[in-house]
């Protein structure tokens, strides 16, 4: 399915009549974990210079939701849908690796979920702005039990260096 496209919406609405309206939860917490694998994507990269690249990519192979206790809103990605990871700069990787590390690849699920919101707000559909997907990157990052050091400085990194953009 084309990400953004009104029959991406709707199958988003439906997931979203068919979840209870607030959970039983007062945290944060993934609904539903998704499976996901390494792929190869073309991205447009540069400043003063577009060009496309081939970079490893990461693909949902089953949805994602997240219940969001502070923003009170499920985060829902459909399957099928390509992300960059976390866009971290080349130089930084062997500190922050754009998969995280390890075996629950610690980051990758709000990296999947900050890019929806980027995505969305470049095209000018996105429910937050670019503070409030920062905001969300943070506290997804905690509920995965992201050390408190990484969960503190990559947010601030996406907001100050990261995208701009107004809530719709």
């Amino acid at each position: 399915m084309i990400p953004d496209t009104p029959e991406y919406f709707a199958a988003i609405q439906s997931i979203r009549d068919a979840l209870p309206v607030q959970p039983a939860s007062k945290e944060s917490f993934f609904f539903e974990r998704p499976r996901t694998e390494l792929v190869t994507i073309t991205v447009t990269r540069g400043i003063f210079w577009k060009r496309e690249k081939r970079i490893k990519g990461i693909k949902l192979l089953t949805r994602m939701i997240y219940w969001s206790q502070d923003r009170q809103e499920y985060i829902i990605e459909l399957s099928g849908i390509t992300c960059d990871g976390a866009s971290v700069p080349q130089i930084f990787w062997s500190i922050f690796p754009p998969f995280g590390k390890g075996e629950g690849a610690e980051y990758l699920l709000p990296a999947i979920g900050h890019d929806k919101n980027c995505r969305q707000g470049r095209k000018g559909i996105s429910r937050m702005s670019h503070k409030g997907a920062a905001a969300l990157f943070k506290e997804m990052m905690i509920t995965e039990g992201v050390r408190r050091s990484i969960s503190v400085v990559m947010p601030r990194a996406v907001r100050w260096f990261g995208p701009r953009f107004k809530a719709a």
